[in-house]
């Protein structure tokens, strides 16, 4: 076992299983006792702390309290389980294209297991995720994440295209317009509420993000990136210019939020001017 890797493994289960999380903290010691005070009774329920190792990490009512002992452990692990990850990920892609191109087939390999992109394969820890939540600025977890996502969303869609290419196959029974149509409503629906959640859960980890970093310059870039790459799209322009106009006054809370953590903070000042736009 690495070193840091069960204060990691520890640590990641207790993230997947509050997916909520709103707000980081750095801690100079992560118990009940230190942060709520010594009488039991006034300490919040389902607090999750750390087993491994006493006073490193308290995830409660989705607030999350890292000691700052803690934190060097975790990035040393994180940024190697990156590298193996990214070392898997190349391998896989490698032998992905030697496999296709081998057969002689004109176009190029489709992308597999992209889901994993960024998780340890050794561990099975999200190490893009850990690395953030110490590090908010690190560019390159912020990359894979843009990578995951990216790749997530078009399985999605390829998974739609090709049942729609199935629902069009041409056959000697009567067509049924209506349903088809009907068929191919549903499935775009589905779609797109799939989009609106991805996307939704990325904004909301940035958040937390945000709220120990909130001059992380590649914070605020990937939260852009989000919100441009993955726009509202809806054929109503009426409905679409009501969903512009809340995304803006959410993002406008956010930015707040960050400059009443940090004065003077240019990068969310820069992030509301972006929006306005």
């Amino acid at each position: 076992m690495f070193p840091g890797q069960a204060l990691a493994l520890e640590l990641d289960a207790a993230l997947t299983n509050d997916p909520f999380l709103d707000e980081l903290a750095f801690v100079q010691s992560a118990t009940l006792t230190d942060l709520f005070g010594p009488n039991e009774h006034t300490h919040p329920p389902g607090a999750v702390t750390s087993r491994v190792t006493h006073g490193a990490f308290v995830l409660v009512e989705h607030k999350l309290a890292v000691s700052v002992a803690a934190l060097v452990p975790l990035y040393n692990f994180a940024s190697c389980a990156l590298k193996r990850a990214d070392e898997a990920t190349r391998v896989e892609a490698e032998n992905t294209a030697n496999t296709f191109y081998g057969s002689g087939k004109p176009s190029a390999p489709k992308r597999k297991n992209t889901h994993e992109i960024g998780v340890d394969p050794v561990s099975g820890v999200d190490a893009a995720r850990l690395l953030l939540l110490v590090n908010g600025d690190h560019a390159t977890a912020w990359n894979r994440r843009k990578t995951r996502l990216l790749l997530q969303v078009g399985d999605a869609g390829n998974g739609n295209m090709e049942s729609r290419d199935t629902s069009d196959t041409v056959d000697d029974t009567p067509s049924r317009p209506d349903d088809e149509t009907a068929v191919d409503d549903r499935k775009s629906n589905k779609s797109s509420i799939d989009l609106k959640t991805k996307m939704q859960s990325e904004l909301f980890f940035v958040e937390c993000v945000l709220s120990r970093f909130p001059k992380a310059q590649h914070a605020w870039g990937h939260r852009r990136w989000v919100l441009s790459e993955f726009p509202a799209v809806h054929k109503s322009s009426q409905t679409r210019n009501r969903e512009n106009l809340e995304t803006f006054d959410s993002e406008v809370a956010v930015a707040n939020a960050a400059c009443l953590r940090k004065r003077l903070n240019y990068a969310a000042w820069r992030h509301r001017r972006g929006c306005a736009l």
